[in-house]
């Protein structure tokens, strides 16, 4: 099927699922979106998540959203009512998310998408429908919205899932990474600057040191650290370089280059790891290889709940475009600040 700004290719079919292969003219490679519709057993989540697992590679480059009834909650605050979810079966759906790399997007509306029609103590609700989408997903210059629409003739809310190009970002707020500061240069610069600014106002003066050691931190990081990733990237090949240097010629110097771009990659990848978990704000440790990529997974599912993607006028109809909803939020604080 085509037409002018996308094309559609059926990728894979199931008797719950069907999985298409898009080209938007928003992205500049293919994606996959699968819609899924549960049976309610135990065996049907289970050949679901199978089939699902089938369509997922982990080296696969496209990017994959996936949408639907997959009856079943995704943690016990997820239904209200009746006896309490399985934890077998949320358990399982988690292992699903953590072995394809799919995570919830944000979505707006009623937390709850299906109830059972009941009244009173007898009324059940849960939420059965969603999108997940990977980290390639997650990376795509676009704003991915989920809303949750009221319910008419059927127990399940209808899910609109919205895709539009990404606005363009302001300017990054000031970040403070705690590998900073077991950096041997990290105290004289905080010195020096907090010490270079004088003002006969001390709240003024506070300011204003603060202030100056900010931009003489960030100054001072870009030229101590570099761009974390690209020094990453540098570093990535300069152990190549050194390895294919020794295999031709395994010299006491050739060898002595090698360990040393190893022990510099090493130390990067740390920091690198450490800044990434900082960002994600995971408070527990993980065993075993790097994390980076699970801080980064977890980085992008917040910023995409933090996002707002739609305001409530004081008459009930809705703002969603962007403008928009900077002028309101305005508009609002202006109101209530004067």
């Amino acid at each position: 099927m085509f037409a002018k700004n996308y094309a559609l290719e059926l990728y894979s079919f199931s008797d719950q699922s069907f999985t298409i292969e898009v080209e938007l003219h928003l992205i500049p490679e293919k994606a996959k979106i699968s819609f899924d519709h549960v049976h309610n057993t135990k065996e049907g989540r289970r050949d679901l998540r199978e089939t699902l697992l089938g369509i997922h590679a982990p080296s696969d480059v496209l990017s994959w959203a996936v949408g639907g009834d997959f009856n079943v909650v995704g943690c016990v605050e997820e239904k209200i009512g009746g006896r309490p979810p399985s934890t077998t079966d949320i358990q399982e759906f988690l292992n699903f998310q953590l072995a394809t790399g799919l995570h919830d997007a944000a979505y707006t509306g009623s937390q709850y998408t299906w109830f059972n029609g009941r009244v009173g103590d007898k009324r059940i609700g849960s939420r059965l429908d969603r999108l997940l989408v990977d980290q390639n997903w997650a990376v795509l210059p676009l704003l991915t919205s989920c809303e949750h629409l009221s319910r008419a003739e059927s127990d399940h809310a209808p899910i609109l899932i919205e895709i539009k190009p990404k606005v363009t970002h302001i300017s990054k707020k000031f970040c403070f990474p705690n590998f900073w500061t077991k950096h041997t240069d990290f105290m004289d610069i905080v010195r020096q600057s907090w010490q270079s600014i004088h003002h006969p106002n001390s709240l003024t003066r506070i300011g204003l040191r603060l202030a100056a050691t900010r931009k003489a931190l960030s100054f001072w990081s870009r030229s101590a650290f570099g761009d974390v990733f690209q020094v990453d990237k540098k570093a990535e090949d300069t152990v190549l370089k050194a390895k294919i240097e020794f295999d031709s010629d395994p010299t006491p110097s050739s060898r002595t280059f090698l360990n040393e771009s190893k022990a510099t990659l090493k130390q990067r990848s740390l920091i690198g790891e450490a800044f990434w978990r900082q960002k994600a704000r995971v408070k527990w440790d993980l065993q075993g290889d790097r994390n980076t990529s699970y801080f980064h997974d977890c980085v992008s599912s917040r910023r995409k709940h933090l996002f707002i993607h739609q305001l409530t006028r004081e008459d009930g109809s809705i703002v969603s475009d962007q403008a928009d909803i900077h002028r309101k939020a305005e508009q609002f604080f202006e109101k209530l600040f004067s």
